[in-house]
C-alpha cells in the first residue's frame, strides 16, 4: 500500500528535525567574539625586563619620578624589584662610582652590579599590562633595539641622565639606550614605561625625605678597663 502524499511530507519535516537535533547536539556551542583569545599567551614565559636611569652627579635634582636615580628588575616569576631615589633627600647614598663616573642609589657599585631589593609581587595581569605596554611603546620588537652589551662603560652625558632599558623574551635579549642631555626632558616612550613601573613598585610622585634616627645611647659607668691601660 503507497502512503499518502500528507503522510510523506509530515515523515519528511520529523526527519529534518530530528537530522537537526542530533546535528545540535553534537557540535560544540560557539564561544562570543574575544573570549577565546588568552590576554596572557602573548606574554613569553622566559619574559624579564631591566630599567635603569643612571644621572650624572652635575645633574639637578629632579622632582618628577621618572628623571630619577633607579633601577626596575622584573623578572619571568613577576617578581619586581624596584628602588629610586633623589638627590635631594638622600645625598649621602649618591657617591661617584669609580668605574663609571655616575652617581645613584647603588653604593657606588655602578649601578649595573647592584640588584634592588624585591619590592612586590605581580601578577599576571599586571605582567601582562607591563608586556603590551612596551609592545605600544616600540620596546618589545628586538628587531628594533640594539644587541644587549655589558652596561658598565654606559655613563651619562654631562649633567644628564641615560635610560637604559634591557629586555629578555623568546630566547633573544636586546636593549634600548636613551641619553638625555642637560636640561632636556625624557623621551615620551622612556618616561610613560618609566611612571608605569613606578606606580607598579607603590614610588611616589614626589620624594619623601629619608628618616634619619638619631640612636640612643646610655651610659653605663666607667671603662672598666682603662686602670690597664698604659699612660
Amino acid at each position: 500500500m503507497t502512503p499518502s502524499r500528507p503522510i510523506i511530507v509530515l515523515l519528511t519535516v520529523l526527519l529534518g528535525l530530528l537530522l537537526g537535533l542530533f546535528a545540535g547536539g553534537c557540535a560544540a556551542p560557539s564561544a562570543p567574539a574575544g573570549m577565546g583569545d588568552d590576554p596572557y599567551a602573548s606574554v613569553p614565559e622566559d619574559f624579564r625586563l631591566d630599567v635603569e636611569v643612571r644621572v650624572d652627579v652635575q645633574a639637578p635634582s629632579a622632582g618628577a619620578v621618572q628623571a630619577r636615580s633607579a633601577r626596575f628588575m622584573l623578572f619571568p616569576d613577576g617578581m619586581l624589584h624596584a628602588r629610586a631615589i633623589d638627590r635631594s633627600v638622600a645625598r649621602d647614598w649618591y657617591d661617584r662610582s669609580p668605574r663609571t663616573g655616575q652617581s645613584g642609589p647603588f653604593d657606588g657599585r655602578g649601578g649595573g652590579d647592584f640588584r634592588p631589593a624585591p619590592t612586590r609581587q605581580l601578577n599576571p595581569d599586571e605582567v601582562t599590562a607591563i608586556w603590551s605596554r612596551l609592545r605600544n611603546l616600540g620596546f618589545a620588537d628586538p628587531d628594533a633595539g640594539q644587541p644587549a652589551a655589558s652596561s658598565r662603560l654606559v655613563t651619562a652625558p654631562p649633567g644628564g641622565r641615560v635610560i637604559l632599558i634591557d629586555l629578555f623574551a623568546g630566547d633573544r635579549s636586546w636593549r634600548f639606550v636613551e641619553p638625555v642631555d642637560a636640561g632636556a626632558p625624557i623621551g615620551p616612550a622612556a618616561t610613560a614605561l618609566l611612571r608605569h613601573l613606578a606606580e607598579l613598585a607603590w614610588i611616589p610622585e614626589s620624594a619623601a625625605p629619608m628618616a634619619r634616627v638619631i640612636p640612643r645611647r646610655y651610659h653605663l659607668g666607667d671603662d672598666p678597663y682603662a686602670r690597664y691601660r698604659t699612660p
